[in-house]
């Protein structure tokens, strides 16, 4: 059978090069300290596998039990068994690929995400875009959502959700990554461009 450790994700749907250069661009990783990121929702790792290559310490968890366990003995996955288990304020970063728009209630796992990021940690999360400036220029709007994604999730959500947290969401991080340097430093929250098919929403916990 197929090694999945030899896979070359590279231009595939499963390439998550992009999401790693923007976690890069959050926090990069160092030598002496091991970044804690907790990727939530991992499927059967092919992204948490990716992230880890890149010298992040990864953790992650997966709902679906073969799935979960394809990642741990497949490519060697440190798989959370049990979501109470986790200390809070241990991870730097939570991150989350196109699993929120599928979750009955969001807002709980946010809510898990904001406990268990230490202080100054960040949450990292990608879901397609509902926003209504989206609607406008994508045809197949209607189409995402219903049987698929229960939830699509628009920027009103998030900016209500984290409204007593720092915010930046965008759905073109190329074009908005330079405001991401003052969004790390100071108290001010950013929301760029809205008109991609992608959301990108970070939140730091201050």
């Amino acid at each position: 059978s197929h090694d999945p450790k030899t896979i070359d994700y590279k231009n595939t749907e499963k390439d998550y090069s992009n999401y790693i250069k923007v976690l890069q661009k959050i926090i990069k990783v160092d030598k002496q300290y091991k970044i804690k990121l907790f990727d939530y929702g991992c499927s059967w790792g092919y992204g948490s596998y990716q992230i880890k290559q890149e010298g992040y310490d990864v953790s992650s968890f997966e709902i679906s039990k073969p799935r979960s366990n394809y990642a741990k003995i497949q490519l060697g996955i440190n798989i959370i068994e049990d979501l109470s288990l986790v200390d809070d304020e241990f991870f730097d970063i939570f991150f989350s690929a196109h699993v929120l728009e599928h979750l009955p209630e969001p807002k709980k796992t946010i809510d898990y995400a904001l406990k268990v990021i230490k202080k100054d940690g960040y949450l990292v999360i990608f879901v397609p875009n509902g926003s209504i400036i989206r609607k406008k220029v994508d045809p197949r709007w209607n189409q995402l959502w219903g049987l698929v994604h229960p939830n699509l999730i628009d920027e009103e959500f998030y900016k209500n959700i984290f409204n007593d947290y720092q915010y930046f969401i965008t759905s073109l991080f190329e074009e908005d990554e330079i405001h991401l340097q003052e969004f790390k430093t100071g108290k001010n929250n950013y929301i760029g461009r809205l008109d991609m098919d992608e959301l990108l929403i970070i939140v730091k916990k201050s």
